[in-house]
């Protein structure tokens, strides 16, 4: 299997915790699918799972470990990803006034 990287910009549903006071989010995915296909069926099924809609994809490739500088927060969600095979990230903004 690969590890994959896929970020996607998402709205709260209305039965989201908190979802009057959060605009959105870009969420963050580690997976390791055999295929990018079979990553983002398993993104959309967990983002989906945990009260959030897909506004778009915005981004979706193969990653390695050389990818990451070593001290970086993305490199530990890697190596996190190949322990649990999943790693989502929300960096959730607030509601714009």
């Amino acid at each position: 299997m690969k590890m994959y990287f896929l970020l996607f910009d998402v709205q709260p549903r209305p039965d989201l915790e908190d979802a009057d006071d959060i605009g959105g989010a870009y969420v963050s995915c580690w997976i390791e699918a055999d295929s990018i296909k079979q990553a983002e069926q398993i993104a959309k099924q967990e983002i989906g799972d945990l009260r959030w809609d897909i506004l778009e994809k915005e981004d979706a490739f193969e990653i390695t470990e050389d990818y990451y500088d070593k001290d970086s927060d993305g490199y530990e969600y890697y190596e996190q990803a190949l322990i649990d095979e999943l790693v989502i990230v929300f960096h959730t903004y607030a509601m714009e006034e």
